[in-house]
């Protein structure tokens, strides 16, 4: 029977139909559970896995416990599906990321330096402005969507730029923009009108790849733009994950759910009217010893949209690269199990960390499950969560617990860690990672 698919497609299922059915008899129909559309050219049936990832999650943590990551057969877009919504990634980012806990700005002494940001979060947002600097005029609207603290906003307020305003959807970063920095923030996401009017410039940094729907992410940006003003955008470049790894399948996690090349960034852009003006590889810093690719670019809003097949890669080149990727992140994984296994023997023992390698290495085979004696977090949003039926507590409740062995949540935690434990008079062994 020959089949399509009827234009109108939600997230969690599809209705097929006979485009000819017999004489006398009604157009077949059923609905069926279907994967995610791709985020670059919409597709739902057609694409290929490139590697399904067992994790535990917390028990507020949305989706499945599998992240699957796949290409589009169409375009070569790369994504993630894990069966999560775009209300369940808004609770979460609202309880459980960095930013829900007010508590970390309690040492807030300069505005310019917001206490939570390391140097190279800094240093990342002055090189995205400096690469945006000649398509922006000091005198235009600029508007930053996903602004969180407003680390980009306040570095344009001191290079000069008048009208600046930010729309973030925690209500806690809003705050520390507007009480600590005196910024012009509102509580909102893509769509959300902003006092300032229509924008001649919106920023989108590291924003993208956490949004379910960006083509209506990006037609929303369109509809709040004055025609001929630009968009200067920045995500993770997963076409190069496999030249930066440090930790295995870092980028393959919870919150990053769109997996760009700079080609299909521009094939997103092109498909909701915006021509490229400049587009660019970049290396940043993603700590004190590390970097990290991105893709970045600056569009013109023409409002004539191009199909995205005629921009997008789909030579098969991006697949490849993401495969390379889950490659090098097995060979990483093997030497971790090693030290792992090494490392704890028989010895009971406290998993420090419950982010998301935590959340990989618990399901891993060389993990102990028997043997862990709890798990520790410092971070208060993830305090209290419950994960594989543990409750993670804090380190003073850990260091009541006197373990003997603690196996870190993080490839490269165990120095903090170690000055954490001893800070706490804990004596305690910490199983190095990374070598």
């Amino acid at each position: 029977m020959a089949c399509s698919v009827v234009p109108k497609v939600g997230l969690d299922f599809v209705t097929y139909i006979d485009p000819s059915p017999a004489p006398g008899k009604p157009a077949y129909g059923r609905r069926v559970p279907v994967a995610r559309p791709c985020p670059c050219c919409g597709e739902v049936l057609a694409f290929t896995d490139v590697v399904s990832i067992a994790i535990f999650k917390p028990d507020r943590y949305p989706g499945d416990d599998d992240l699957r990551v796949r290409t589009c057969d169409r375009c070569g877009m790369g994504y993630s599906d894990d069966g999560v919504t775009q209300g369940a990634l808004d609770e979460y980012y609202a309880h459980d990321s960095k930013y829900a806990d007010l508590a970390i700005y309690a040492s807030v002494t300069d505005a310019a330096q917001i206490a939570s940001e390391a140097p190279w979060e800094r240093e990342r947002s002055e090189s995205l402005m400096r690469f945006a600097e000649p398509h922006m005029r000091r005198d235009g609207v600029i508007l930053d969507v996903g602004c969180s603290t407003g680390t980009a906003l306040s570095i344009l307020r001191d290079q000069g730029y008048q009208i600046l305003g930010g729309i973030d959807p925690l209500a806690t970063a809003v705050v520390v923009a507007r009480e600590a920095r005196g910024l012009n923030v509102i509580e909102g996401r893509f769509g959300t009108p902003h006092p300032n009017g229509r924008s001649d410039v919106v920023i989108i940094s590291h924003v993208l790849e956490h949004v379910l729907d960006v083509r209506d992410a990006i037609a929303s940006t369109a509809a709040a733009m004055t025609l001929g003003g630009h968009v200067v955008i920045e995500v993770p470049d997963a076409s190069r994950f496999a030249d930066h790894v440090y930790a295995p399948l870092q980028d393959f996690n919870t919150e990053h759910i769109n997996h760009f090349s700079l080609s299909h960034l521009n094939a997103l852009m092109a498909s909701q009217g915006f021509r490229a003006l400049e587009l660019e590889h970049a290396l940043v810093k993603s700590g004190p010893h590390h970097v990290y690719p991105v893709a970045r670019g600056v569009w013109l809003y023409e409002g004539v949209a191009v199909d995205p097949l005629t921009i997008a890669d789909h030579s098969g080149a991006h697949h490849a690269a993401l495969v390379r990727y889950v490659d090098v992140s097995a060979a990483l994984f093997e030497t971790i199990d090693e030290r792992v296994s090494s490392g704890l023997g028989a010895d009971n023992f406290v998993l420090w960390g419950a982010g998301q390698f935590a959340m990989k290495l618990m399901k891993r085979d060389v993990f102990p499950m028997g043997q862990c004696l709890g798990i520790v977090d410092s971070s208060p949003s993830r305090i209290g969560l419950s994960l594989a039926g543990m409750r993670v507590m804090s380190p003073d409740a850990a260091a009541a617990m006197h373990p003997t062995v603690i196996l870190p949540g993080s490839v490269f935690g165990a120095e903090s860690i170690q000055r954490t434990v001893d800070a706490l008079g804990m004596n305690a062994r910490v199983i190095q990672l990374a070598g």
